[in-house]
């Protein structure tokens, strides 16, 4: 016979949770150092992650990864910029930048990038069909211009 009883582990159950953000006075959402967000996140102002998410990102316009900040997930935004740690597969509409001191993994689609010294990338590079020519037809403009 037993004087301690194994209490009954509670039920644990999934349940979308409601995270409510207000935007800056340069209309950025900001995501805080120590705070950190499982599952999808969707919006149309930009986002700045100086704490973590883990999920895919949906945005019609920036993102930012902050220094200290850290993405794991699928992105796809306007523009992403990466301070701090990416990991997963990027799309942005308009343009990359992975920044001295940011780290990222996975594959990159866009149509320009920019790849500062002092960061780090593992993964591929995928300049979005057009976008070599477009900045190709643009550099010989400004050459003929000059």
């Amino acid at each position: 016979m037993s004087f301690f009883r194994r209490r009954a582990e509670p039920e644990r159950t999934a349940a979308k949770a409601s995270v409510r953000t207000e935007t800056n006075a340069e209309g950025e959402t900001r995501l805080a150092r120590g705070i950190r967000i499982e599952g999808e996140v969707e919006g149309s102002a930009p986002v700045v992650v100086e704490g973590v998410i883990l999920g895919q990102i949906r945005l019609g316009s920036r993102l930012t990864v902050a220094p200290g900040g850290r993405v794991a997930g699928a992105v796809e935004a306007d523009v992403v910029r990466v301070e701090g740690v990416l990991e997963g597969d990027v799309r942005a509409r308009e343009r990359f930048e992975l920044l001295a001191g940011g780290s990222m993994s996975g594959e990159v689609s866009a149509p320009r990038i920019v790849i500062a010294e002092g960061a780090h990338l593992e993964g591929q590079i995928q300049m979005e069909s057009g976008a070599a020519e477009a900045l190709g037809a643009a550099a010989a403009r400004q050459r003929d211009a000059g």
